[in-house]
């Protein structure tokens, strides 16, 4: 496999998958025991992201690379989005662990349409231990779709993984200060006032828990009804 050295010195494997390679002027260089190096256009990454645009325009990348931070799987995620005809993908990623990184690091790049559909296109898988940390950042990119999506398929990780990350619940002792913040106060108050009308709607199972699929689907419901009732005659966005 070719090579290639960063400013630094350290010696990186240069991704042959890049469909312009002979063409390329600049690299996105991931972190990771295996570095790797992946050829790029100015051009065309300028192209869809300002945040490129304008370190191409200040001269701020005067070496030609960019370290991400992030490794070779985020890093190939990535380009997977904002290049995808030089970056096809080779598989689809149902992860949660890398979905959550690659959707703050397109919209830190501003590519916001990208992670925006990104995370809708997600949100058809459980995100398990992640399920309230996806939810926030629904909430964050003032995605009400991709938020009931979320809630919907809330019953599985809820029932298997209730003290492997923060619960959806909001009555839940896995929520911290930090979980609150998250939030808006409007998605705050939506989501508490859905579960708290589903509780009266659904007896406890047998394992104490209200986590079945009917039980989310009511909270789904009530939770867009609240959500498009208050905000219909309001300038406010979702987020507000």
């Amino acid at each position: 496999m070719p090579q290639c050295w960063d400013a630094r010195g350290l010696e990186y494997t240069i991704c042959r998958d890049f469909k312009d390679n002979d063409e390329s002027d600049f690299v996105l260089l991931s972190r990771g025991t295996f570095r790797w190096a992946y050829p790029c256009l100015k051009a065309q990454v300028a192209d869809v992201s300002p945040v490129f645009r304008e370190m191409f325009a200040n001269d701020s990348l005067k070496d030609g690379e960019l370290h991400l931070g992030v490794d070779a799987l985020m890093t190939e995620l990535f380009l997977n989005h904002i290049l995808p005809k030089q970056y096809p993908s080779r598989f689809v990623n149902t992860d949660w662990n890398s979905i959550l990184p690659v959707c703050n690091l397109l919209r830190q790049y501003e590519c916001t349409s990208l992670a925006d559909q990104y995370l809708y296109q997600s949100s058809l898988y459980d995100p398990k231990q992640h399920r309230f940390a996806a939810f926030v950042l629904a909430c964050q990119a003032d995605h009400l779709q991709a938020a009931c999506r979320l809630l919907k398929r809330a019953g599985p990780s809820e029932t298997s993984g209730s003290g492997k990350g923060a619960s959806l619940r909001p009555a839940s002792q896995s929520w911290t200060a930090k979980d609150v913040d998250g939030l808006s106060t409007a998605w705050l108050w939506a989501l508490t006032c859905a579960v708290q009308w589903a509780d009266k709607l659904f007896k406890l199972d047998e394992d104490g828990n209200r986590t079945g699929d009917a039980y989310w689907t009511a909270v789904v419901g009530d939770f867009m009804s609240r959500m498009t009732s208050y905000f219909s005659n309001t300038s406010s966005s979702w987020r507000d």
